[in-house]
């Protein structure tokens, strides 16, 4: 399937990102140059809770790391990257 690029994630209608999300949460990783979009900064949206996030096929593209964080939800709060997550991510917003 092919991602759903998006201007950025506020007026995402979260019903339709199928089940219900109780107890779930909304989470957006950033990238830096991933290897489907070399040249890019990638905001994707993930599912979280349950067992392991769910990524969505919901993603911003930009050209800085500035850009891509003016489509995060408001009220999200902003976390440093793992040193075991993949090299390309850049942070993670909950």
């Amino acid at each position: 399937m092919k991602n759903i690029v998006l201007n950025d994630f506020h007026n995402v209608d979260f019903s339709r990102l199928g089940k219900p999300l109780k107890n779930k949460l909304p989470m957006i990783v950033i990238y830096k140059n991933p290897k489907d979009y070399p040249n890019n900064h990638v905001a994707r949206l993930w599912i979280a809770g349950g067992s392991s996030p769910i990524p969505t096929l919901n993603i911003v593209l930009a050209d800085s790391l500035e850009e891509v964080r003016k489509s995060v939800l408001p009220g999200m709060v902003r976390f440093e990257r793992d040193i075991s997550d993949d090299p390309v991510v850049v942070e993670t917003w909950l």
